[in-house]
């Protein structure tokens, strides 16, 4: 799981910054 989230984290980066990877994360 920890590598799904890592590459999750880089996309959502580029999308909306911080609060784009909270959602990822929860999600």
């Amino acid at each position: 799981m920890r590598r799904e989230m890592g590459r999750e984290e880089r996309r959502a980066s580029r999308r909306g910054g911080g609060d784009a990877i909270i959602e990822v994360g929860n999600g």
